[in-house]
Order: structure tokens, then sequence, then C-alpha cells
């Protein structure tokens, strides 16, 4: 393929290089990356007629004419155009390559250029701004879970507004919260996808202008970026997401193009991942131990034994509970700690990964008659820890994931673990579930 630059001098556009790099952006932002690209373009039929005649009678380039105050055309110009038309072997050229071709190439253009390039900027930013904004639009528009559909109406009589204005902005809402519904634990996630696409624009387009609608050509460029075809693909499904909440083009799913792009990521082998380790009962005792005797590091300590004896996700079950009792179930306590009696101890979740509704979990003691327990739920969890604390105290709402993967990683490097950076607080979860199905495994292998 004849590299953009080239091409066009070759066809004879002899201006200076400023104009140059104008039309070449241009092209590029209309997804034209070669000069054969102008006549496949052509050849699509997507307009037809001369360059003369598209002059006269598109109301585009009328549009774009008297936006930019530019004057006439001069007709130097479009036969340049012509001549290109000619090079390529046809005389039908599509609107997107003709407006590029014959506006650049006017010394009025630049000028004009300028203010509609601010513009289209100003508002493809303001699109980029409300793309990462999206998650603080309300998810539920009109509380219908005590009605019938014949009252649901009633109830989005009432919610609808009247004015055209705020009615507008009701029904974009409404998209939005129809969209992004869908994933509504998955919001700290999607700022970041959409963030990471917002950022590569700037990058790849010198602005985040062109960022919306994405282009194909630029989601294949931005799939270079990952090395994880498990980040790739979830970062385009928020970029998808966003497009379709915000009413623009959206990149489709059956893309055959994306799907090898998508296999080139893994096939290019850059993504090694962390194995998988287990944290099972015997090392979880030590930690538990040896956090223990510290009396300033007795929260982790607990943190640990109840992490281990729950099976608990931390970041989102661990970290957020709280000391409560069996009526203390909000939206706001996402995890409560109770004792229901002498010898049990319930954990009430109200949403799991795959229990949106919520659960109790229930764990007893485990201490013998003459041996007490050192991970006993009752005696060292509730007892030694809980129980001092007063109702609706959450003693690990400050820890952020980060900090608690650092501490588990330090603690273990106390007992002199093995490859301890490898571990991660899901191992609590995973070694203890190894145990529960009766298989045994090295708490290092991976």
């Amino acid at each position: 393929m004849t590299d953009l630059s080239q091409g066009l001098r070759a066809a004879g556009f002899n201006a200076g290089p400023e104009r140059l790099h104008c039309l070449v952006q241009s092209l590029r932002a209309a997804d034209f990356d070669c000069v054969e690209d102008l006549e496949g373009a052509s050849r699509s039929g997507i307009l037809h007629g001369t360059p003369r005649q598209l002059h006269i009678c598109s109301p585009l380039l009328a549009r774009l004419h008297g936006a930019a105050g530019f004057e006439e055309i001069p007709a130097e110009d479009l036969d340049f155009v012509e001549r290109l038309t000619e090079m390529l072997e046809t005389q039908q050229a599509s609107l997107i390559a003709l407006l590029c071709c014959a506006i650049c190439a006017s010394d009025s253009f630049c000028q004009g250029r300028d203010k509609l390039s601010k513009a289209a900027s100003v508002r493809e930013k303001s699109i980029g701004k409300r793309a990462v904004e999206l998650v603080r639009k309300p998810l539920v528009m009109i509380d219908v879970a005590n009605a019938r559909p014949n009252q649901a109406l009633s109830l989005l009589r009432e919610a609808l507004p009247q004015d055209a204005s705020r009615r507008k902005q009701w029904i974009a809402d409404a998209r939005i919260a129809a969209v992004l519904g869908n994933c509504p634990h998955s919001h700290n996630s999607f700022v970041s996808g959409v963030r990471n696409w917002c950022d590569f624009a700037e990058v790849f387009y010198g602005s985040s202008a062109l960022g919306f609608p994405p282009s194909e050509n630029a989601i294949i460029c931005w799939s270079h970026t990952f090395r994880c075809i498990g980040t790739f693909a979830n970062y385009l499904g928020f970029l998808r997401s966003a497009c379709l909440a915000l009413d623009v083009e959206a990149p489709p799913a059956d893309n055959p193009l994306l799907r090898r792009a998508k296999g080139a990521i893994i096939k290019r082998q850059m993504w090694t991942p962390r194995p998988k380790m287990f944290l099972q009962r015997c090392l979880t005792y030590n930690m538990i131990v040896s956090s223990g005797q510290r009396h300033a590091e007795l929260s982790w300590a607990m943190l640990w034994l109840v992490s281990y004896s729950f099976l608990l996700r931390v970041p989102s079950e661990a970290l957020p509970m709280q000391k409560g009792d069996s009526s203390t179930c909000t939206p706001q306590a996402k995890s409560v700690l109770y004792l229901e009696n002498a010898t049990t101890v319930c954990l009430r979740l109200s949403s799991r990964k795959n229990m949106p509704r919520g659960c109790v979990l229930k764990r007893y003691c485990t201490c013998s008659e003459h041996c007490p327990d050192a991970m006993c739920p009752i005696h060292e969890l509730w007892n030694h820890f809980f129980a001092e604390l007063a109702t609706g105290d959450a003693p690990w709402a400050r820890l952020s994931a980060n900090h608690v993967t650092t501490k588990l990683r330090d603690t273990l490097r106390l007992l002199k673990v093995e490859n301890a950076e490898l571990f991660g607080t899901h191992d609590f979860r995973r070694g203890h579930a190894k145990v529960q199905y009766g298989v045994i495994v090295s708490f290092c292998m991976p």
C-alpha cells in the first residue's frame, strides 16, 4: 500500500507541509490510511458524481462552507481532486474523501478548520467525560418492587417530567440505567476501562476528540496495548456499554476482526497468570498464632480467621464486615456478623457474586471438650474479638485490598514461606474449599 503522504504528493497535491499534514490527519480521522482506501470507498458507491457536481449540490459542503466562513474553493483545488480520482481509475468518490481533499487544499481552510476542530473537540471531550461519569446516574428510575404492570404505568406517569428538556434528560437517564444496570457491581472496573480508552484516544488521535464513536481501526490498535486477553475483553465490553448508554455507535460484538485481535493477544504470550496458591488450615493457623501473639496485630489475625472460616472474598465480603444482630440487614450493611446462640455464629451477606439476594453463613464451635481450638469461630473470633466491639463497628472498613495483600505477604515472609509474593487474599477461599472437598494439596503448590 502507498503511504498516504507520498500518494497525495504523487496525485498532485503541491501545498506546503502544514496543509499536507492537515489533509493527512483529516483522512486518517475518516479511516483512510492510504491512497488505495479512497479507491475502495469510491467503488462502494457511497456517492456518485464528479467533484464539481458534488461541490455545487452537496448540502454538507454548503454547511461546512458557511460554518467555516471560507470563500469559494478554487477551481485548481477541484482539479487536484479530479486528478486524484483519475489516478484511481474511477470517476466516483466518497463524500468524506472529496470534502477532506477539496477543503484541506484551500488556503482559507486552516482558520475555518481550527474553529470546527475546537467545537468538535469540546463536544467529544464532553462525551468522554460523560462516559466516565455514567456510573453516577441512578440505576432505578421507578421503584416497581411492589407494583403490577398497570400500577407501574401509574408510577411512570408520575415520574415522567412534562417539560420537554427534562423529559429528554429522563429518557437519557433511563437508557443509561438499562445498560449499566446489567453490571451494578462492576462500576469501578467500568470506569477504569472507559478512562483507559479515553487516554488511548488522546495518544492515538492527538486528542480525545475522536474517541466516540470508536472506530474499528482504533480498537485494533488499542488491542496492542494489552498483554492479557481477559483485560482487553472486559475493557472492550465496558467501552461497548458506554457507547450503548450514550446512544452512539458501539463496536459490534460479533466482529471477526476483533475476534482475531483477541486471538493475537493470546498467541503473543506476553501474559503469565499468577499460579493458583492455597492457604490451607495448617498455614492459616500459623498465621493466626503469629499475628495473635502481638496484641497490636490481633485484628489481622481475626481477619485471616474469618476469611478462612467463611471462605470469603476479602475485598467485598470481609473488609466491610460489621458487628450486628439478626435484624441488621440493610443495603448499607453488606456484611454483618452476629451470634445466633452459644455455639453458632452467623454471617449475613446482603449479596454475593452468584447470589444477588444474599445469604446467611453459619459456623459452629470447633473446640473439643479438653482442647480449645485457636481457629474456633465462637471462642476465638467472637468471644476474643467481636464481643468487645460495639454494634455497628466495622474493624476493617478502613483497609484497602492492596494493603491487606501486602500485609498477608509480609506475614508469610516472617513464617519463611516460599513464594510468599505469589499469595493473595483469594487463597484463603481457595485453600479452604480444597479441604472441604477432600483434596489435600501443598500450600505452595501452583
